[in-house]
């Protein structure tokens, strides 16, 4: 017999595919030349969400992420993705994507969106596996 945690559970798990399947359709909609530094800037947003969340607030480079020079994106286009109606939450499913899936932590998440392309920027200590931007914007979106 169902029960209703049962059912709220397929409930929350049929929200989180379907909202997967957003960020994914809105990730992929994008002009190739956008795809990376739109990444960087929804991951610094993401960070940003994530350390106002917390009691750890103060971090000189949390205040200077979300900039055109820090994230290597020139200004215009800066502005233009800031200006982008992403999908709500995507920041913060972007943010999620990495911790979970890569086990990264905060600190190796400001060096993935601060990383100029083809860098190795990151490397899973458990598996020997390295990744680059390409590679980890393959994985998220």
């Amino acid at each position: 017999m169902w029960r209703l945690s049962h059912l709220l559970i397929l409930l929350i798990l049929a929200a989180n595919s379907l909202a997967n399947d957003r960020y994914t359709s809105f990730f992929q909609s994008l002009n190739e030349s956008l795809k990376i530094p739109f990444f960087k800037y929804q991951l610094a947003e993401g960070i940003l969400e994530n350390f106002s969340k917390t009691s750890y607030k103060t971090s000189v480079t949390a205040f200077n992420l979300k900039t055109p020079e820090t994230l290597g994106i020139e200004k215009e286009l800066f502005e233009y993705i800031a200006k982008m109606a992403a999908p709500a939450g995507f920041a913060g499913h972007l943010f999620e994507i990495l911790r979970q899936s890569l086990n990264m932590n905060r600190s190796q998440m400001v060096s993935v969106a601060s990383a100029r392309s083809g860098e190795v920027i990151y490397c899973d200590e458990s598996t020997g596996t390295c990744y680059d931007l390409g590679d980890i914007t393959a994985i998220c979106c």
